[in-house]
This record gives C-alpha cells, sequence and structure tokens, in this order.
C-alpha cells in the first residue's frame, strides 16, 4: 500500500452480515482511495496489488458491494485508458446520482447536499497541485457549483 494513513467509510458496513471479509476489506480499500466527496478513480488493478489478490477477485468484489448499496459506478471508464469512476454510498438512503430528477442546478445542488450531510460540513474544494488530474465532467459540475454557491453567498 502507499503513503495512505487513514480512510473514512460508511460505518453501517461495520455490522452488516452480508458482507464478508474479503468484500469488508475491498470496500476500506476503495475508501483509502477516495477524496473528501467520496469519489475515486482508483484502478482494479491498483486494488488488486493493494490486495494482494486477482483482478476478477476485485471485479466480484465490486459488483457485490454495488449490489448491496455501497458504492456505484458513476461513470465507466474506457478500456486501458480510464478507470471507472466510482462513488461511495455512506448513507444507504442517499440517492444514486443517477436518480437525481434534474442534472442542472438543482440536481447539482442535490448532489452537494448529499456531500455535506455525509461528511457533516459543506465539501470543500482541493487546492490544486502542480501534477492536476484530469477531473470527470460530475467533478468538474460539483466544483463550479461549489464556487457558484460561495460567490452567491458573498
Amino acid at each position: 500500500m502507499t503513503s495512505r494513513q487513514f480512510f473514512i467509510a460508511p460505518i453501517r458496513a461495520l455490522s452488516d452480515e452480508q458482507l464478508t471479509f474479503g468484500t469488508f476489506k475491498t470496500l476500506c480499500v476503495i475508501c483509502s482511495y477516495c477524496n473528501k466527496e467520496g469519489i475515486t478513480w482508483v484502478s482494479q488493478k491498483s486494488l488488486s496489488e493493494d490486495m494482494k489478490v486477482t483482478r476478477q477477485a476485485i471485479t466480484n468484489q465490486i459488483m457485490k458491494l454495488k449490489s448491496l448499496g455501497y458504492i456505484e459506478i458513476i461513470k465507466k471508464g474506457h478500456r486501458n485508458v480510464h478507470s471507472n469512476t466510482i462513488r461511495v454510498i455512506f448513507n444507504e438512503h442517499q440517492p444514486n446520482v443517477d436518480q437525481l430528477e434534474d442534472t442542472g442546478f438543482d440536481g447539482q445542488k442535490k448532489v452537494m447536499d448529499m456531500i455535506s450531510k455525509a461528511f457533516n460540513k459543506p465539501p470543500q474544494l482541493d487546492r490544486p497541485s502542480s501534477t492536476k488530474r484530469a477531473e470527470s465532467p460530475l467533478v468538474k459540475a460539483m466544483k463550479e457549483q461549489i464556487k457558484r454557491i460561495k460567490n452567491e453567498a458573498s
């Protein structure tokens, strides 16, 4: 594993009898790659190397986590080019991004509200770094919405 020192995971996973040890461990490793909003672009290859299992085992665990409502695949990656965009679902009653009826201002506001409730504080933008990675359209839209809300509040 890399230098990551902690992670935030859904507390409900601790008492979920449907999660096997391997599925729980996979969830924890996925969470260790998440940003403050619970979104990650970690590849299955990285997960399999971290856990010392095959990529097929990771695929099976991700499918199980998805079916149990712990993660959702926001955007499928392109083979050998981009990783999937994965969002960890911290609250089991939290709607999936694709369940939002509007992708405009109202839909973005709902996503921002979900993030705020998940972390019990308003989301904050990461400071730009010299090694900036490409952002998904969802992340870009969320960051633009944060800026608009901050500007309107000023």
